[in-house]
């Protein structure tokens, strides 16, 4: 759950090589800034551009913390998640509830006043002031901790594991070790997930698919820094057969701008 900061490219570059072949690799560290080769989440060619990668994942929500929940104010996104907040309230009413990657915590807030508990984790500390900031009430407890590597809070077991606008985040490859990652933590509990649906006009173009299928993003932030941030938007088949194979029970509901899915854990792989 510790961050990971970006280091020095020169240094990680050179690597341990001695001295005597530190004046050749200065002119080939040269090159590499001057091309197109990505290091460390960072284009060269674009010094305020960050690359898709999980450090620089952190980097963007760190930088986008106070800014994140502009995005719940677009006026045609209201009545659906108007929806999705009573979905949130029906599913964690009473229940002792662990959230990962709860970000700015404000699917934590829609259900804070319902649940009994609430154990909320994200892997940055930026996030997590905002989160707090919220005055929610003294069931909730935030703690620092990485999604790709869950671990119980101090307020379990759970009823509930949810994890919202998360799943667009994971590679492809790495989907099946989250979703056992979430088995080890509560082999029982009811799975709870929001996330986004690509629609036209709304969402932010897709700028690239790479050779695994997974489809990235290039975002500008207030401050002026760009981002290529790993998005992928899957279908109801595809979320359907990611699920099925740890869950006995699935559902699955798409609107336009957005999709939920509760799933009941148990099948084991």
């Amino acid at each position: 759950g510790k961050h990971r900061r970006l280091g020095n490219p020169a240094t990680a570059y050179w690597g341990g090589q001695p001295d005597r072949d530190r004046h050749q690799s200065t002119f080939a560290f040269i090159r590499m800034c001057m091309g197109r080769f990505d290091h460390h989440g960072i284009t060269w060619k674009n010094p305020r551009m960050l690359s898709a990668t999980p450090d620089s994942l952190e980097i963007y929500y760190a930088r986008r913390a106070r800014e994140y929940e502009a995005i719940y104010a677009k006026p045609e996104r209201q009545a659906e998640l108007a929806t999705l907040r009573d979905w949130i309230v029906r599913h964690t009413h009473g229940k002792r509830v662990l959230e990962l990657a709860c970000g700015t915590g404000y699917w934590t807030a829609v259900a804070a006043p319902h649940a009994k508990a609430i154990d909320a984790f994200d892997v940055n500390e930026e996030t997590l002031q905002v989160a707090r900031s919220k005055g929610l009430p003294a069931s909730v407890h935030f703690a620092i901790g990485d999604a790709l590597a869950p671990s119980p809070g101090a307020h379990g077991p759970y009823d509930v594991v949810m994890a919202h606008f998360w799943w667009s985040h994971i590679s492809r490859a790495a989907l099946d070790s989250f979703l056992q990652g979430m088995m080890a933590v509560e082999p029982r509990a009811t799975w709870l997930f929001i996330d986004n649906a690509f629609a036209e006009g709304s969402s932010t173009p897709i700028s690239r698919t790479d050779a695994a299928g997974n489809t990235y993003q290039q975002r500008q932030l207030g401050d002026g820094s760009v981002h290529e941030v790993l998005k992928n938007f899957p279908n109801t088949d595809q979320l359907r057969a990611s699920l099925a194979a740890y869950a006995q029970v699935v559902d699955v509901e798409f609107t336009r701008h957005f999709w939920c899915a509760c799933a009941t854990a148990g099948r084991l792989p």
